[in-house]
């Protein structure tokens, strides 16, 4: 029998780029994995944690807990980095009570972004690509919080034709969850100033970005501003240049 591999796709995936949900639930499988998708999930709640609404941020926590603690998997892969930080570091800031801390202990270890679970169980799969150069974008919440900066890069370095840079001290592009829409000005400054430096330094084919939210902000003030910029998010990209089982 499979492993099997609990879906948590988030709002900004299941809203504006379902498709990405859709390609990571087939390389989840064709690294061995069955995909299976949690019927009732809803949002994490990291938006009203953020506003500080810690009340209406516990509510969903409570629902997130239960639904994945009662569903039968081996891990739980989700393409965002932000939202399992969310998961992972700031449910127990919220109150949780002793059978929900429980339920937090055992999903923890079980917790997994895309990259993560690509790095151990997607070892057998092949990319090709075409010759071009690519700029990795390390969210703030996937390297700063999660810790997870090798498996993206590596994961990219299997692309054979790709050249792959990226930055040590990468700057944030401005979306910050509520603060973009709180302090939008702001935001958009930092979104300008971060692709400005890339064109500059880099000057890449194409950007390939980790998280929903970073590419929503990259490519909505991009298209804002009339600058042709070509963004996908990682697992899409690496679906498209999915080779064939050997």
């Amino acid at each position: 029998m499979k492993p099997r591999a609990a879906l948590f796709i988030p709002c900004l995936t299941a809203e504006v780029e379902p498709q990405t949900g859709l390609h990571m639930a087939d390389l989840v499988e064709r690294a061995g994995f069955e995909a299976a998708y949690p019927e009732g999930q809803t949002c994490c709640g990291q938006p009203w944690f953020n506003t500080g609404y810690r009340a209406e941020a516990l509510g969903y926590a409570r629902r997130f807990l239960r639904l994945f603690d009662a569903f039968p998997c081996d891990c739980i892969v989700s393409p965002s980095g932000s939202c399992l930080s969310m998961v992972k570091h700031h449910y127990p800031e919220l109150g949780l009570d002793a059978e929900d801390r429980a339920r937090h202990a055992r999903l923890v270890p079980k917790l997994m972004e895309f990259s993560e679970f690509m790095a151990l169980h997607g070892t057998g799969l092949h990319f090709s690509g075409a010759q071009e150069k690519i700029y990795y974008h390390p969210s703030c919440h996937l390297t700063r919080e999660m810790g997870i900066k090798r498996p993206p890069l590596d994961l990219l370095g299997r692309v054979e034709g790709a050249e792959v840079v990226t930055d040590i001290e990468p700057l944030c592009c401005g979306f910050g969850g509520t603060f973009s829409v709180k302090m939008p000005a702001l935001s958009g400054a930092m979104t300008k100033r971060k692709v400005e430096q890339i064109r500059r330094d880099h000057a890449p084919d194409r950007w390939v970005v980790p998280d929903a939210s970073c590419l929503l902000q990259i490519r909505g003030w991009a298209s804002a501003h009339g600058v042709s910029l070509t963004a996908q998010h990682l697992i899409d990209y690496l679906h498209e240049r999915l080779e064939p089982a050997r």
